[in-house]
């Protein structure tokens, strides 16, 4: 694989701090209601078109990095008014006022993109926004994701990957994953003008040894040649963990779907995050509401076989650490699942998973010649 830097899946990383992943929420009549705004084209006669479709949110919620202050990064941030079914897919979640402490935002503070006090506005970059009753893609002009479709399509949620595991079984849908780049082309679901970062502007097109002529497209999807049964034989034999099982069956079953680019492996899977939990406790209640960070638990579930749900127990391959010491303090440190070439006695995944991913014709999505 030419276009990866890495010759690995990405590993799935589960912060202390809750910022791994993309946080969702879900907006309901008793919430406020927000309005977006995009700080890209503002001459141009065709601003992003969720400007003018306010929604529901709760308040408190935190975005991606949890970090408004740090306009370099996705800073995502998705939610769904559930009285309309429109899905608010923002990119860019920046801060209006820097000076202040903590930081005042427009519809953002120092951790919270939605707190109490501020304005009913959220600043973005560029946002878009689709409808849950719909094929997930971008409606009108703008949107969250590199290939136009909604940002929730294809996240792994903590609850279903959980439920897999448990009964052994595989994610109900098409995983969402990101790449290092693309061929400069789009097919559906992705949107046919907006491949993403090409292979070309990063300079991998015909330099030394290297060639990007079969890059996949944005959209493409990508799926894993295997059987249940090869997987389960393959798992056997080199004491594969069950929570890398599922994401291979679901690859299996069903494949995974190109919607991002930037990422230095074969690809990164896409997951909901912990602040997405967290950022709904709330400390002036009596009781003071205390909402865990149900990603950590996992992973310390996994790591260590503690505050595992039913069904669940330590698994291989995972490890905690703390960013100072290096070492995990009591359970509270960053946990790591690791998907490193050498693990599980399978020396390489290279040779014996990975290099039977395939790229379908894009009928197989858009239903054309879907059996």
């Amino acid at each position: 694989n030419t276009i990866a830097k890495y010759p690995q899946v990405t590993n799935f990383v589960i912060p202390a701090d809750g910022t791994g992943g993309w946080p969702t929420y879900y907006g309901q009549s008793s919430d406020p209601v927000y309005s977006m705004s995009c700080s890209w084209d503002t001459s141009s006669t065709h601003p992003c078109s969720v400007e003018s479709y306010p929604g529901h949110a709760p308040r408190g919620a935190q975005i991606e990095y949890n970090d408004p202050m740090n306009s370099v990064n996705d800073n995502h941030l998705t939610f769904i008014d559930q009285t309309t079914g429109l899905e608010y897919d923002l990119w860019g979640v920046t801060c209006a006022s820097a000076g202040t402490t903590p930081p005042s935002c427009v519809g953002s503070g120092s951790t919270s993109p939605l707190p109490n006090s501020a304005p009913l506005a959220i600043s973005t970059r560029w946002s878009g926004y689709t409808s849950i009753y719909g094929d997930g893609r971008a409606l009108g002009v703008g949107q969250g994701t590199d290939g136009r479709v909604g940002s929730l399509a294809g996240r792994i949620r903590l609850e279903e990957l959980i439920g897999a595991i448990s009964s052994q079984g595989y994610i109900n849908h098409a995983l969402a994953i990101e790449v290092n780049c693309t061929n400069g082309q789009g097919v559906y679901p992705a949107s046919v003008d907006h491949p993403g970062q090409t292979c070309q502007q990063i300079g991998l097109d015909g330099g030394p040894g290297t060639s990007t002529a079969d890059a996949p497209p944005m959209g493409a999807r990508i799926w894993l040649n295997m059987s249940f049964s090869d997987i389960s034989t393959l798992a056997s034999q080199y004491n594969i963990p069950q929570w890398k099982q599922v994401i291979l069956r679901t690859l299996s079953k069903y494949g995974a779907i190109i919607m991002d680019t930037g990422v230095d492996d074969y690809f990164v899977i896409q997951t909901e995050s912990g602040n997405q939990y967290t950022s709904m406790s709330d400390p002036t209640a009596t009781p003071p509401l205390v909402v865990p960070d149900a990603w950590h638990s996992f992973g310390a579930c996994m790591q260590a076989g503690s505050s595992c749900p039913a069904g669940l127990g330590a698994e291989i391959d995972w490890y905690c650490h703390d960013s100072i010491s290096g070492t995990c303090k009591n359970g509270l440190g960053d946990f790591t699942g690791v998907f490193q070439n050498t693990n599980d006695g399978l020396n390489t995944w290279t040779t014996l998973v990975w290099n039977k991913l395939q790229v379908l014709d894009p009928c197989v999505s858009d239903g054309r010649c879907n059996p």
